[in-house]
């Protein structure tokens, strides 16, 4: 089989729901103490000092700025040749992003598509779609999934240090991305993963694909600015948007303390974040969400599929912030009481409380969460930009409440 048969997700993605696009780093030996990285030249596998070495002290995450702006240059093989890119990214944190890709080295050449990237929208300029409230597609969040990730093998620390575009970073080693949806350790066999490069901020500086030995993309960065004022105008989303029958979601604001119908879980001080029903002190609540995710699957081209409508999909999602972090509180189920999710054998579990019992991780640098499945087919999810056992913290807080009946706030 070739290598883009082995690796399909390595070719380059220009559709609605891709996070950033082959965000690489160049590795060095597991164990080099130091490595030197010009960054305006194509990085090879293995280059560089490979002595044996201790491991350098770690280097960490020391800040979350709320706010930044990164110009990458992309390398991808293709065939015999390489293409070279541009990558432009933009991120307001919590849920704000843009990520414009241009032909040529930086600064680019010619605009080729711009994916846009709000609270619960996503849009390539072409095609918007509704999802759940959810972190901006090309914002990496390492901080809160580093220390589970390490602790599991999902990320290996590489113990190589690099300077790239004048900052510091350290590089972590993973099967694919740091933007996949779920970190998983590397290929055993050493052949298959992907490098990342992360600095004191937590921004991803360089990233490298490589399978079979081979480096396939790498992208590096060649400018960083932190803490920048990015205004709404940057940020604009078409208001029409793919309707659910055609494979698209929706997103609804419901009447404060409004419950669905059924069983509904809540924090401890009730529906109203006066009452303590906050996730920690800081946090603010956002508001109740009735959230229909795009599921295609089950909308579209379904004649002869009669399971279909009995896996639809729909959830009740509490969102709260506190500055740049995020918690999420998702609770929904299938139309049919079918599974609402395949669960993840190889995942970590965790103590969710005597309610849910024990739960199931999703290592992400997008957005960590912790899940269980109830009966009927419906489940519960925290999910957010805190740690494992700070979000399991919040599940234990969920007490049962009789439901109701949903009111929109936007009616």
């Amino acid at each position: 089989m070739g290598r883009a048969g082995r690796r399909p997700h390595v070719r380059r993605l220009t559709a609605l729901l891709v996070a950033a696009v082959f965000v690489t780093t160049a590795a060095a030996g597991c164990d080099v103490r130091r490595a030197t990285d010009t960054s305006g030249q194509r990085g090879r596998v293995g280059e560089g000092d490979t002595r044996l070495r201790p491991l350098p002290p770690a280097l960490g995450i020391t800040r979350t700025p709320s706010s930044w702006h990164i110009v990458y240059r992309l390398e991808e093989e293709t065939g015999a040749n390489m293409r070279v890119s541009t990558d432009k990214v933009w991120v307001r944190r919590p849920f704000d992003s843009v990520l414009e890709t241009w032909s040529g080295p930086p600064p680019g050449n010619e605009l080729q598509v711009r994916q846009l990237a709000t609270f619960t929208r996503r849009t390539n300029g072409e095609v918007t779609l509704e999802l759940p409230p959810t972190m901006p597609a090309s914002d990496v969040r390492v901080l809160g999934v580093l220390d589970a990730a390490l602790a599991h093998g999902a990320l290996v620390r590489r113990g190589v240090q690099k300077e790239i575009a004048g900052r510091r970073c350290e590089v972590y080693r993973s099967f694919q991305l740091l933007s996949a949806p779920v970190l998983r350790p590397p290929d055993e066999r050493g052949e298959e993963y992907g490098d990342s490069c992360v600095d004191e901020a937590g921004l991803v500086l360089e990233e490298v694909l490589v399978d079979g030995g081979d480096q396939l993309a790498r992208r590096v960065a060649v400018s960083v600015e932190e803490d920048v004022a990015l205004g709404d105008e940057l940020f604009p989303v078409k208001a029409r948007t793919v309707e659910v029958a055609q494979g698209g979601g929706r997103v609804r604001p419901l009447v404060p303390g409004n419950r669905p119908p059924g069983e509904f879980f809540e924090l401890d001080g009730g529906s109203d974040a006066a009452a303590g029903s906050v996730p920690f002190e800081g946090f603010v609540a956002q508001g109740r969400w009735s959230v229909v995710p795009p599921q295609p699957e089950n909308f579209v081209d379904v004649q002869d599929d009669i399971q279909a409508p009995l896996r639809q999909r729909a959830a009740v999602t509490d969102v709260f912030v506190r500055g740049v972090d995020v918690v999420l509180i998702e609770q929904g189920g299938t139309r049919g009481g079918a599974p609402p999710y395949t669960p993840d054998e190889d995942a970590p579990r965790i103590d969710l409380g005597p309610v849910f019992g024990e739960g199931e991780v999703v290592l992400s640098a997008q957005e960590v969460a912790v899940r269980v499945q109830l009966p009927g087919g419906r489940y519960v999810r925290v999910a957010g930009t805190l740690t494992p056992p700070e979000l399991a913290a919040v599940a234990k807080r969920l007490v049962s409440q009789p439901g109701g009946t949903l009111d929109f706030a936007d009616d």
